[in-house]
Protein backbone atom coordinates (compact mmCIF):
# COMPACT_ATOMS: atom_id res chain seq x y z
CA UNK A 1 0.00 0.00 0.00
CA UNK A 2 1.02 3.72 0.10
CA UNK A 3 -0.10 6.24 2.25
CA UNK A 4 -0.52 10.31 1.18
CA UNK A 5 0.94 12.16 3.74
CA UNK A 6 0.12 16.42 4.12
CA UNK A 7 2.27 18.37 6.46
CA UNK A 8 0.95 22.00 7.40
CA UNK A 9 -3.08 21.43 6.00
CA UNK A 10 -4.88 24.39 5.35
CA UNK A 11 -8.38 25.41 4.54
CA UNK A 12 -7.96 24.89 1.12
CA UNK A 13 -7.39 21.02 1.78
CA UNK A 14 -10.72 20.34 2.50
CA UNK A 15 -12.38 17.85 0.04
CA UNK A 16 -12.62 14.52 -0.72
CA UNK A 17 -9.47 12.15 -0.98
CA UNK A 18 -9.40 8.58 -3.04
CA UNK A 19 -6.84 6.48 -3.92
CA UNK A 20 -6.85 4.76 -7.15
CA UNK A 21 -4.78 1.69 -7.44
CA UNK A 22 -4.00 0.14 -11.66
CA UNK A 23 -3.24 -3.18 -11.88
CA UNK A 24 -0.85 -4.90 -14.56
CA UNK A 25 -3.37 -6.42 -17.19
CA UNK A 26 -6.82 -6.34 -14.64
CA UNK A 27 -7.80 -2.82 -14.73
CA UNK A 28 -7.92 1.17 -12.05
CA UNK A 29 -9.63 0.27 -9.18
CA UNK A 30 -11.25 3.57 -7.01
CA UNK A 31 -11.86 3.68 -3.17
CA UNK A 32 -14.36 4.90 -1.58
CA UNK A 33 -14.32 8.93 -1.15
CA UNK A 34 -12.55 9.66 2.38
CA UNK A 35 -13.55 13.31 3.63
CA UNK A 36 -10.58 15.37 4.83
CA UNK A 37 -11.93 17.62 7.42
CA UNK A 38 -9.54 21.33 8.66
CA UNK A 39 -10.74 23.18 11.41
CA UNK A 40 -9.47 26.54 10.20
CA UNK A 41 -10.59 30.18 10.52
CA UNK A 42 -11.47 31.66 7.56
CA UNK A 43 -11.33 34.98 8.85
CA UNK A 44 -10.14 36.61 12.11
CA UNK A 45 -11.29 39.19 14.62
CA UNK A 46 -9.09 42.40 14.37
CA UNK A 47 -7.62 45.32 16.77
CA UNK A 48 -9.69 48.04 16.78
CA UNK A 49 -10.20 51.55 18.19
CA UNK A 50 -13.43 52.77 18.98
CA UNK A 51 -15.02 56.02 20.34
CA UNK A 52 -17.64 56.55 22.69
CA UNK A 53 -20.87 55.75 20.90
CA UNK A 54 -19.65 54.03 18.26
CA UNK A 55 -20.88 50.71 17.02
CA UNK A 56 -19.25 47.66 15.90
CA UNK A 57 -19.94 43.92 14.69
CA UNK A 58 -16.85 41.65 15.28
CA UNK A 59 -15.94 39.29 12.32
CA UNK A 60 -15.04 35.57 13.12
CA UNK A 61 -15.61 32.61 10.47
CA UNK A 62 -14.61 29.62 10.18
CA UNK A 63 -14.47 26.40 8.30
CA UNK A 64 -16.67 24.29 10.33
CA UNK A 65 -18.12 24.34 14.17
CA UNK A 66 -19.88 26.38 16.71
CA UNK A 67 -18.98 29.98 17.22
CA UNK A 68 -18.70 31.30 20.96
CA UNK A 69 -17.66 35.15 22.08
CA UNK A 70 -15.99 35.90 25.61
CA UNK A 71 -14.44 39.49 26.96
CA UNK A 72 -11.79 39.20 28.93
CA UNK A 73 -12.85 35.47 29.99
CA UNK A 74 -16.52 36.01 30.17
CA UNK A 75 -19.63 35.13 27.57
CA UNK A 76 -20.18 37.89 25.37
CA UNK A 77 -21.91 39.15 22.23
CA UNK A 78 -20.44 39.75 19.18
CA UNK A 79 -21.93 43.10 19.10
CA UNK A 80 -21.32 46.23 20.64
CA UNK A 81 -23.69 48.78 20.36
CA UNK A 82 -23.25 52.51 21.71
CA UNK A 83 -19.65 51.86 23.09
CA UNK A 84 -18.45 53.36 26.32
CA UNK A 85 -15.44 52.75 27.96
CA UNK A 86 -16.46 49.59 29.78
CA UNK A 87 -16.50 47.83 26.50
CA UNK A 88 -12.83 47.50 26.00
CA UNK A 89 -11.31 44.48 26.47
CA UNK A 90 -10.11 41.40 24.84
CA UNK A 91 -12.49 39.92 22.94
CA UNK A 92 -12.19 35.97 22.16
CA UNK A 93 -13.45 34.07 19.03
CA UNK A 94 -13.71 30.23 19.94
CA UNK A 95 -14.56 27.88 17.35
CA UNK A 96 -15.16 24.02 18.57
CA UNK A 97 -15.74 21.35 16.51
CA UNK A 98 -16.29 17.49 18.22
CA UNK A 99 -13.60 17.84 20.76
CA UNK A 100 -11.32 20.27 19.17
CA UNK A 101 -11.17 23.65 19.56
CA UNK A 102 -9.09 26.78 18.26
CA UNK A 103 -8.83 30.50 19.28
CA UNK A 104 -8.51 34.05 17.92
CA UNK A 105 -8.30 36.98 19.85
CA UNK A 106 -8.54 41.31 19.31
CA UNK A 107 -8.57 44.02 21.44
CA UNK A 108 -11.08 46.53 21.33
CA UNK A 109 -10.12 49.79 22.98
CA UNK A 110 -12.91 52.74 23.49
CA UNK A 111 -11.13 55.91 23.16
CA UNK A 112 -12.68 58.68 25.17
CA UNK A 113 -11.32 61.35 22.08
CA UNK A 114 -13.21 61.38 18.96
CA UNK A 115 -16.90 61.62 17.94
CA UNK A 116 -19.01 62.31 20.73
CA UNK A 117 -22.32 62.94 19.28
CA UNK A 118 -23.09 60.92 15.49
CA UNK A 119 -25.67 61.57 13.53
CA UNK A 120 -29.14 59.81 14.36
CA UNK A 121 -31.64 58.36 11.98
CA UNK A 122 -34.93 60.35 11.70
CA UNK A 123 -37.67 60.37 9.18
CA UNK A 124 -38.35 64.21 7.76
CA UNK A 125 -41.57 64.92 5.76
CA UNK A 126 -40.34 66.64 1.86
CA UNK A 127 -40.13 69.92 1.77
CA UNK A 128 -39.14 70.75 5.52
CA UNK A 129 -35.57 71.18 6.77
CA UNK A 130 -33.14 68.37 8.56
CA UNK A 131 -30.51 69.12 10.70
CA UNK A 132 -27.76 66.26 11.55
CA UNK A 133 -25.42 66.81 14.26
CA UNK A 134 -22.05 65.39 14.76
CA UNK A 135 -19.61 66.64 17.50
CA UNK A 136 -16.21 65.53 18.97
CA UNK A 137 -14.39 66.48 22.46
CA UNK A 138 -10.73 67.56 20.08
CA UNK A 139 -10.31 69.82 17.32
CA UNK A 140 -11.18 67.64 13.95
CA UNK A 141 -12.23 69.17 10.28
CA UNK A 142 -15.39 67.22 9.85
CA UNK A 143 -16.31 65.94 6.43
CA UNK A 144 -20.06 65.75 4.96
CA UNK A 145 -20.93 62.53 3.20
CA UNK A 146 -24.72 61.78 1.25
CA UNK A 147 -24.67 58.28 0.18
CA UNK A 148 -20.54 58.39 0.05
CA UNK A 149 -20.61 61.34 -1.87
CA UNK A 150 -18.98 64.55 -0.21
CA UNK A 151 -21.04 67.64 0.37
CA UNK A 152 -19.76 69.84 2.74
CA UNK A 153 -17.08 70.50 5.40
CA UNK A 154 -15.79 73.62 7.63
CA UNK A 155 -12.94 73.51 10.82
CA UNK A 156 -15.51 73.22 14.02
CA UNK A 157 -15.18 70.95 17.35
CA UNK A 158 -19.08 71.34 16.12
CA UNK A 159 -21.02 70.97 12.74
CA UNK A 160 -24.30 70.44 11.49
CA UNK A 161 -25.51 70.06 7.64
CA UNK A 162 -28.89 72.02 7.03
CA UNK A 163 -30.60 70.38 4.11
CA UNK A 164 -33.55 72.66 2.89
CA UNK A 165 -35.73 71.54 -0.45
Amino acid sequence: GINAEYGAVSAKDMGYYACSATYLDIGTQTSHPAYMTVLAFLARPSNINLTPGEDLLLHCEATIGIISWTKDGGPTSKEIRNATAADSGVYMCTVRFDNTEISSSALVSVEEEGITTHPVDMTVLDGHSATLSCQTNVAAVFTWLVNDILVTSNHTNHTSFTSVS
